[in-house]
């Protein structure tokens, strides 16, 4: 038996291999970003967790995760903001151009790879959930975002978002250097798709494991999955701290086993 890929997304492979990759972690500077470690960009990630929840409350966070993020990735990230931070403001993304072409056969217009694995998690429902977070930074209940794999400025447009996050902070989790990266606090790159293993639900509800098949880019992350302590159970995915989590929960504290955004990363030993 042979396995294929379909002609799309063979011929897709450039798109991993452009100059717009993300390398590094990135904290912004006073003018401009600068680059910083992997403990340094997710100490100063969960500092801006910590503090935002102590001035102003957990429902202060909120999360929108694009639909290329796997069901582990999006899985995590609900996770942690709802049990670590406390907040429900957890949103899904799923966005295609509308001249997307597709057939009445095997192409989709979708063009992202897990919508329906976003749906079935409950964070894509009506459509309307990122615009929902969107407005409440806008009015200034949400003052901290954190962004997993969406381009914000492509889907709802620069004065939509300059209207929206001029005031609020941005983490960013993503792949590429985009319009939306501009207002990021910290960037942490994460692995592209061939880099990451984990599942996606296709157009079906059918559950597909995508496995990696190469390495990461400069010092970007295997998405959810790594550097992580060897005890974990190993797997690889793209947070640069997931995939191992997902199997095991530490009980010894309340933090995500094998994850950057540890308990001992948040001042005092805890968000919650």
């Amino acid at each position: 038996m042979s396995i294929g890929c379909v002609t799309e997304g063979r011929n897709s492979y450039k798109s991993f291999q452009q100059d717009s990759r993300i390398p590094n972690p990135l904290v912004r500077g006073a003018s401009s970003f600068e680059v910083a470690s992997w403990a340094e960009a997710t100490k100063k990630a969960a500092n801006i967790l910590f503090q935002a929840k102590e001035e102003h409350g957990p429902a202060a966070i909120a999360a929108i995760v694009g639909a290329k993020a796997t069901n582990e990735e999006a899985f995590l990230v609900s996770r942690l903001l709802k049990e670590q931070v406390g907040t429900t403001h957890i949103a899904g993304l799923s966005w295609s151009p509308a001249d997307a072409f597709h057939d009445d056969f095997l192409i989709h217009a979708d063009k992202n790879p897990n919508t329906q694995g976003l749906k079935s998690l409950g964070l894509l429902n009506g459509g309307g959930e990122a615009e929902a977070v969107l407005s409440a930074v806008e009015n200034g209940t949400v003052k901290v975002v954190l962004v997993f794999g969406a381009d914000l400025v492509t889907t709802f447009g620069q004065e939509r978002i300059d209207k929206a996050l001029s005031d609020a902070t941005v983490i960013l989790l993503d792949t590429d250097y985009n319009d939306t990266t501009e207002y990021a606090y910290v960037v942490l790159p994460i692995g592209a798709a061939p880099e990451t293993d984990g599942t996606c639900t296709n157009h079906a509800g059918r559950v597909q494991r995508p496995l990696s098949s190469i390495s990461t880019t400069g010092r970007s992350q295997s998405r959810l999955g790594g550097p992580c302590p060897a005890q974990y159970p190993a797997g690889r995915s793209r947070l640069g701290f997931h995939f191992r989590c997902v199997w095991r929960v530490d009980q010894n504290r309340p933090g995500l086993c094998g994850s950057h955004l540890r308990q001992d990363w948040f001042p005092g030993g805890s968000l919650s």
